[in-house]
């Protein structure tokens, strides 16, 4: 079984930017079914396929008001890790910090 892949940007240089990219082995811990990428460049994305999930932190110049993008990314985490969103919020609240 491959793992599933999500591509995360950040610049650790930039306070601002960085969070995401800090964030990757608290996510690698959790979530070790899912192979986390630091990308630097919106280049990489053609590298990966069609069907991709990615972390960034700067938001889109505009809001789409589509939603469906919280279901994909609910489908993608169960498919991921088996757990549904009440298992995970469940799991999450164990972390320490």
């Amino acid at each position: 079984m491959h793992k599933s892949k999500i591509l995360v940007f950040g610049n650790l240089l930039v306070e601002k930017d960085n969070i995401p990219i800090k964030l990757i082995p608290r996510l690698q811990k959790n979530f070790p079914k899912i192979e986390f990428i630091e990308a630097e460049a919106t280049e990489e994305i053609q590298n990966y396929g069609k069907n991709l999930l990615i972390i960034d932190i700067v938001p889109p110049k505009t809001v789409c008001g589509d939603y469906s993008i919280i279901k994909k990314w609910n489908d993608f985490l169960f498919k991921a890790t088996g757990k549904d969103t009440k298992e995970r919020k469940k799991e999450f609240g164990k972390i320490k910090k």
